[in-house]
């Protein structure tokens, strides 16, 4: 078995390292995906969060996030609004509540200063708002980019490895037509 995997010799050797070596970068490749896909979801929340924000009175802003924390609305990172919300009105400052509430520092600024913006409709938070969804595009197309070099890199070693592993089964079909 191991002599039709090629797996003797010094160069059998360094195909095998070089194959550990590929699977080990597209398994990196993988993870890297999933930490940047799952970030997908938060920030889509953060943006949903500040529009409903910026339409809102600054006196309805804090019970709305309160109110409007369900998980239909903010799928991912409800729990965390609703924390902030009841952190605020228990009184705590803006940074402890968001600390507390485990969100981000940039939403949790934005957060603050849309909590002092005295205006009904707030083109403060309009303007966080689509800063975090051109956030939300650039990583979209750094994702798939790295997704196009992932698959690519993924179908190079399936390749190399099919045809490595077929010059070896025809060298072995010689081998033992001569012998």
């Amino acid at each position: 078995m191991a002599r039709l995997f090629g797996l003797y010799g010094s160069e059998p050797i360094s195909f095998a390292i070089f194959i550990g070596i590929a699977f080990a970068a597209i398994i990196q490749l993988a993870i890297l995906l999933g930490r940047r896909l799952s970030r997908f979801s938060q920030l889509i929340d953060e943006v949903n969060l500040l529009r409903m924000l910026a339409i809102l009175t600054p006196e309805e802003r804090v019970p709305a996030i309160n109110v409007m924390a369900v998980k239909l609305n903010f799928p991912v990172l409800h729990d965390h609004f609703r924390r902030l919300a009841r952190s605020l009105v228990e009184g705590n400052d803006i940074d402890i509540a968001g600390r507390a509430a485990k969100i981000s520092d940039l939403l949790t600024w934005f957060v603050a200063l849309g909590l002092q913006d005295e205006s009904s409709e707030s083109l403060l938070l309009l303007q966080a708002s689509e800063y975090v969804q051109t956030v939300i595009e650039g990583s979209v197309s750094r994702t798939i980019a790295l997704l196009e070099v992932a698959s690519t890199l993924f179908m190079a070693t399936i390749f190399g490895a099919l045809a490595y592993a077929l010059v070896q089964m025809l060298i072995l079909i010689t081998e033992s037509c001569y012998i």
